[in-house]
């Protein structure tokens, strides 16, 4: 499915993370804001002529060049992959730029396909949305050989073929996981028995599993099982299900995507055993937000402020083709940070994640505003 502009939902970000937008800037090979301090109150008002000179000045101020970017997504369903494209397009059309998302449905042919269509249509950049560049090499090559910039972002990939991108802004899918198994190692005592419902086709949920498994057995729990499940919630409570009949004494579940979470929700309540069986996922979102807040034995979703890969993401480009200034080839350490949210720190009701789209923009566009003329 294609798709110009799609609308981008409210999402996440405190107010303090606005610092952090503006070390994004900075770390991104992009000018400080220029703000410097505040003038006295004792300052002479501007004359006629001072304030023509400003009105010069501001006239004066470049124009970002047009472009045309392909965003060729995996699965534009799971809300954090609509929550990230949404930022970006925000983001582009903040500068003036034409967006043309193509959600490929996990389908590695329609993505090849949206790639191929994009350097066929002279497009400037194309940025992939969790797709794996393993699915999509052939693709790839013939756009390197374009010289038309490819970069990642949101959930990350196996990282052998990292020579076809340009750049890599995606978020780290171990640090997303770690304070999810802190949370589980807290909160489950020891020795209890734990499931994890998979998915290896993409990297980014065999980090997710691995990690996780890793922190439970590190802190004495047992996993008794860690079946692979498949994109849909009839499979996932199927899955869980399956895991609870077999395992009675089930403490914990722990389902890496959060596409699996209403899944395994649904078979614990029909089980009976939501007393028993807390859940352990990934991103307070439009799906698991409500649920959390529906369903206590929730007890911990990962997520992260990763909305910025957007605005990030676009800046790096227009620093590329106002200034020349190579890509960054990945997102420097400490721009995304990440965080386990819990019934205490749930987003307010309709919010996606901890951050909103619209915190992690404001400060690129307050930037861009003092050195371009914006739409």
């Amino acid at each position: 499915m294609k798709r110009k502009r799609p609308g981008a939902s409210a999402l996440r970000r405190p107010a303090l993370l606005l610092g952090v937008g503006v070390t994004a800037l900075t770390l991104a090979a992009c000018s400080s804001s220029g703000g410097g301090s505040a003038s006295s109150s004792t300052a002479p008002a501007p004359t006629s002529a001072s304030a023509s000179a400003s009105e010069s000045s501001a006239a004066a101020l470049p124009a970002i060049p047009k472009k045309k970017v392909a965003y060729v997504e995996i699965f534009l369903q799971a809300p954090i992959e609509a929550r990230i494209n949404a930022s970006f397009v925000a983001a582009a059309e903040a500068v003036g730029w034409e967006v043309t998302t193509t959600d490929v449905a996990a389908d590695p042919q329609k993505a090849n396909d949206a790639i191929n269509s994009a350097i066929l249509q002279k497009y400037d950049a194309i940025v992939l949305g969790s797709v794996e560049p393993s699915l999509v090499q052939e693709s790839l090559k013939k756009a390197k050989e374009a010289n038309i910039p490819i970069i990642a972002i949101a959930g990350e990939s196996r990282h052998d073929l990292d020579s076809l991108l340009s750049a890599v802004y995606t978020e780290n899918d171990t640090k997303l996981s770690e304070p999810l198994g802190a949370e589980l190692c807290a909160n489950v005592k020891p020795g209890s028995e734990v499931a994890i419902i998979r998915f290896n086709l993409f990297f980014s949920g065999q980090i997710r599993g691995d990690t996780m498994k890793a922190a439970a057995e590190k802190c004495g729990l047992k996993v008794v099982a860690d079946p692979e499940a498949e994109q849909t919630l009839t499979d996932s409570q199927a899955k869980t299900s399956a895991i609870i009949n077999q395992f009675p004494n089930l403490a914990a579940v722990i389902p890496v995507y959060d596409t699996f979470t209403a899944g395994a929700v649904a078979a614990i309540k029909a089980a009976s055993k939501t007393d028993q069986i807390s859940v352990y996922s990934y991103y307070a979102d439009a799906i698991n937000n409500p649920l959390m807040r529906d369903n206590k034995n929730i007890v911990a979703l990962a997520d992260c402020d990763c909305v910025i890969e957007g605005p990030f993401t676009v800046n790096a480009l227009v620093d590329l083709w106002v200034n020349s200034t190579p890509l960054p080839a990945t997102i420097p350490d400490g721009i995304i940070t990440y965080s386990a949210i819990t019934q205490a720190n749930i987003p307010p009701a309709g919010q996606d994640g901890p951050a909103t789209v619209e915190s992690v923009l404001q400060p690129y566009k307050d930037q861009w505003a003092t050195k371009f003329t914006l739409p």
